[in-house]
């Protein structure tokens, strides 16, 4: 992740971070909060993992066309942050 966060930083590109299946491994997700703590990065969201993520995929469909389940429910709201910083 710091590669592209120095990448990111080098063409002026402003960083946020979505944590995917964050309840998976707590260690890897507490690693990745520290790291965007210490660089000043805001994480606008945490994903859990979600069984409906595969079946959406093997079926073809957005997973947030084909379930309301947790992961859904995050990535509507994530997507709904990405709106409001866009409206600034």
């Amino acid at each position: 992740m710091g590669r592209v966060v120095e990448l990111c930083q080098h063409f002026n590109v402003e960083v946020k971070v979505i944590i995917n299946k964050h309840d998976l491994h707590s260690g890897g997700t507490t690693a990745v909060e520290d790291y965007c703590r210490d660089q000043g990065i805001e994480i606008i969201g945490r994903v859990p993992f979600d069984k409906d993520v595969v079946k959406s995929m093997v079926e073809g469909r957005p997973v947030v066309d084909y379930s309301d389940g947790p992961a859904s429910q995050e990535i509507r709201e994530v997507w709904r942050r990405i709106r409001e910083m866009g409206a600034g």
